[in-house]
C-alpha cells in the first residue's frame, strides 16, 4: 500500500466503481459503488454504546440514510459489504462487529411514501407500511422448536388488549388489513416490537427513516382538521412504540425536523451543535480534501476551492470544523466523472412541500431577514430545535395569510423552518437563540431562486412578459440618461405593467416585492441597504448601475408620488455611507405612485433633493 493509499485509509476514503446514483434515496450499497464513498461506520459504534433513543436532526443531503442503512445491514448480518470493503467498523473493532452483528431484532420503517391527502389515505398507506414491515418479519408465523407460535405465549396477553392471534391474522393478510381500526394503526409497530421481543428474548433496536416525511405532507394539507388528526395519529403511533421501554432499548429517527416530543427518553441531536453525532453527517474539509488526492479525480483538483464555495461553509459548534453537504459533492463527483467535466452547480432537491414556500418570500418581514442574509450578514433568531404542533402548521397558515397579517413571531418560525432544511449555518448564542447566515454558493444560489422568483408573480398578478422587459428596459435607461424621458418611459412601463387585465397589488409592500423581484430578474443589481446592524425599513430598494444609483419608493391609493420622493431624504445619506455604495457617484431619487385607475404618476429628482412631478 502506498502513502496515499494509506492516508486515505486513516480518512476512511474509498474509491470504486463509476456508477451514478439518484441521490434522492442512497444505501450502503449504492454509495460504496460510486465514484467516491467516505467510511462512516464507526457510526454504528457509537450508536450501539449510547444505548439510548436518538433523533437525529440534519438536513436533506447529509448522509442520514446512508447512515441508517450501513446500521441496518449490519443489525441483519450483512457482513460481506463491511469485509469486502475493508469497512472501519470491521477492521478497528472486530470483537465489537462480532459481539453485535445480527445480534439484535430491528424494526426498519421508511415515512417517505405515506400518503397525508386525508386522513383515510393516511390510514391505508399506513396499513401499507405495516402489511410490509410485518412481514419483513415472517417468521413470526411459523412454529418454534417448541411446537408453539410466539403470539401464543400467554404472557402477550399482558401486553395486548384483544387476543393476540388476531393481530397476527390481521397483519399478515393484506386484504384483512384493511379492517384494521384507527387504535390498531397506532399501536401496530408497538405490538410488532413485542412480538419480535419475545421471541428473541432481546431488546429491539427501531430504526424510523424519513420521520418528518408526513410533517412535510401536512404543511401543504387543505383541510385543517383532517391535518391535525393525521398529526395526532402519527406522532402516537410512534411514541407507542418507543415508550415500550420493556421491549425497545435502542431507536435511531432520522428526519429535518419534528414535533415536541411525547417520549421522555428522546435524545435530540440538533445538526452542527452536537460533538458526538455531528461528524458522521455530511463530509468534513478533511475528508473533500482527501477525496480528490485520488487518481481517479486528480483533474478535477483544481475545482478544490470552488467546491468549498459551493458546497461547504457548514461550521459545527466547536468553530473549527467545517462540514460539506455531501449529497452535492457526491453528485458533483460523480457527474464530473461520467461526462469528464466539471459540473459546479447547484445540486440541491426541492421537495414538494418546498415549492409551496416560494410565495412567502415575497413577504417583506420575510423578504428582508432573507436580503440581509443574501447580502453576507447575519440574523438572530431564536430556534430551540423544538417545535409545537403549532408550529408544523406554521408555513400552511402563512400561505392561507395575507402577507400583512404576517407577523415578526410568525417570520422567526418560517426562518426555522428554513435552518432545519439545511438552507444556514446555525450557531447558537443562547439555549433559546442562534446565529444564522448562508454557508455557500449552493444555498444562496437556491434562496435567490425561491426569493425572485419572477414566474411566481407573473401568475398572481397576470402580468405579460414583453411588459416586464420593457419595465426592466425603462430601469435601465434611467440609469444611463438620468433625464426626463427616460422618466417618463420608466412612468409609462409601470402603467403598461399593470393595465387590464393584470391584477393590482393591494398593499404598499405587495406593490414594493413585486417591482423589486421583477428589476432583479432583469439582470439589474437590486440591493437592500443596512444601516450599521439594521436592515432600514422605510427604504423600498435601491438599483444599481455602473455609478448610478436609483433609491425608490412606491405607494399605492392614498399616498402620492410626491409623498414617496420625499421621505428618501430622511436616511438618504446613510445609504451611501454604506461601502458597497461609496463609488456612486449620480444619484437619481424615484416616488412611484399606483392608484386604483391603474393611473401611475412618478416624481423624481437626479443629485438634488427638489422633485419634478410626471
Amino acid at each position: 500500500m502506498n502513502v496515499l493509499n494509506r492516508k486515505m485509509e486513516k480518512l476512511g476514503i474509498r474509491i470504486w466503481t463509476k456508477k451514478k446514483l439518484d441521490p434522492r434515496y442512497i444505501t450502503l450499497e449504492q454509495v460504496s459503488a460510486t465514484v467516491a464513498y467516505v467510511d462512516k461506520s464507526l457510526f454504528i459504534k457509537e450508536f450501539l454504546d449510547s444505548k439510548e433513543i436518538v433523533l437525529i436532526m440534519a438536513p436533506s443531503g447529509f448522509g442520514k440514510t446512508v447512515n441508517m442503512d450501513t446500521l441496518k445491514q449490519f443489525l441483519l448480518g450483512n457482513s460481506f459489504i463491511f469485509e469486502s470493503h475493508h469497512l472501519k467498523i470491521r477492521i478497528e473493532h472486530p470483537e465489537f462487529f462480532k459481539r453485535h452483528c445480527r445480534k439484535h431484532p430491528v424494526i426498519h420503517v421508511n415515512f417517505a411514501h405515506i400518503d397525508c391527502t386525508s386522513h383515510a389515505t393516511y390510514l391505508s398507506s399506513m396499513k401499507d407500511l405495516l402489511f410490509a414491515t410485518f412481514n419483513e418479519h415472517a417468521y413470526l408465523t411459523e412454529k418454534t422448536e417448541d411446537g408453539k407460535f410466539v403470539w401464543s405465549d400467554l404472557t402477550l396477553r399482558t401486553y395486548l388488549k384483544f387476543p393476540p392471534e388476531m393481530v397476527m391474522i390481521y397483519m399478515y393478510d393484506r386484504e384483512l388489513s384493511e379492517e384494521l381500526t384507527q387504535n390498531d394503526v397506532i399501536q401496530g409497530l408497538r405490538i410488532l416490537s413485542i412480538f419480535l421481543y419475545l421471541h428473541w428474548n432481546e431488546e429491539v433496536i427501531v430504526l424510523i427513516d424519513e420521520y418528518d416525511a408526513p410533517l412535510k405532507q401536512i404543511m401543504k394539507q387543505k383541510n385543517m382538521a383532517d391535518a391535525e388528526l393525521i398529526l395526532t395519529d402519527f406522532t402516537s403511533m410512534v411514541s407507542a412504540v418507543l415508550n415500550n421501554s420493556e421491549c425497545v432499548e435502542r431507536a435511531l429517527i432520522n428526519t429535518c425536523f419534528c414535533p415536541e416530543a411525547q417520549v421522555p427518553t428522546y435524545r435530540r441531536h440538533l445538526f452542527l451543535n452536537n460533538p458526538k453525532f455531528s461528524k458522521y453527517y455530511g463530509f468534513t474539509k478533511e475528508e473533500v480534501v482527501g477525496l480528490f488526492k485520488c487518481k481517479e479525480l486528480k483533474r478535477l483538483r483544481r475545482t478544490l476551492d470552488d467546491v468549498h464555495k459551493w458546497y461547504g461553509g457548514y461550521e459545527l459548534a466547536d468553530e473549527t470544523t467545517t462540514m460539506y453537504n455531501s449529497r452535492s459533492i457526491l453528485t458533483y463527483l460523480t457527474q464530473s466523472v461520467i461526462c469528464r467535466k466539471p459540473v459546479l452547480s447547484s445540486h440541491w432537491f426541492n421537495w414538494n412541500h418546498e415549492i409551496k414556500w416560494k410565495q412567502l418570500f415575497a413577504v417583506r418581514c420575510i423578504r428582508e431577514k432573507i436580503e440581509t442574509l443574501l447580502n453576507g450578514g447575519e440574523i438572530e433568531v431564536p430556534m430551540t430545535g423544538l417545535l409545537t404542533v403549532g408550529d408544523i402548521l406554521v408555513p400552511k397558515s402563512l400561505i392561507d395569510l395575507k402577507p400583512e397579517v404576517i407577523n415578526e413571531e410568525a417570520a422567526n418560525t418560517f426562518i426555522q423552518f428554513l435552518c432545519l432544511s439545511g438552507y444556514f449555518s446555525v450557531k447558537r448564542t443562547t439555549d433559546d437563540n442562534v446565529v444564522v447566515k448562508i454557508p455557500n454558493l449552493e444555498t444562496k444560489y437556491e434562496l435567490e431562486k425561491k426569493c425572485h422568483d419572477v414566474g411566481l408573480f407573473q401568475r398572481k398578478y397576470k402580468l405579460d412578459q414583453n411588459k416586464i422587459e420593457e419595465y426592466g428596459n425603462a430601469l435601465k435607461k434611467v440609469a444611463q440618461n438620468k433625464d426626463s424621458n427616460a422618466l417618463i418611459g420608466l412612468k409609462n412601463a409601470v402603467q403598461e405593467l399593470f393595465a387590464s387585465p393584470a391584477v393590482l397589488p393591494t398593499s404598499d409592500n405587495q406593490f414594493c416585492s413585486l417591482l423589486y423581484t421583477l428589476a432583479y430578474c432583469e439582470d439589474l443589481y437590486v440591493a437592500k441597504v443596512k444601516r450599521g446592524e439594521e436592515v432600514i425599513e422605510t427604504l423600498d430598494f435601491l438599483i444599481v448601475e455602473e455609478n448610478t444609483g436609483i433609491m425608490m419608493e412606491v405607494r399605492l391609493d392614498s399616498e402620492s408620488a410626491e409623498k414617496a420622493h420625499s421621505g428618501i431624504f430622511d436616511y438618504e445619506s446613510d445609504v451611501f455611507e454604506y461601502s458597497n455604495f461609496k463609488e456612486i457617484t449620480d444619484k437619481v431619487y424615484v416616488g412611484l405612485h399606483l392608484d386604483k385607475e391603474r393611473n401611475v404618476t412618478l416624481c423624481y429628482s437626479v443629485n438634488q433633493a427638489e422633485g419634478e412631478k410626471l
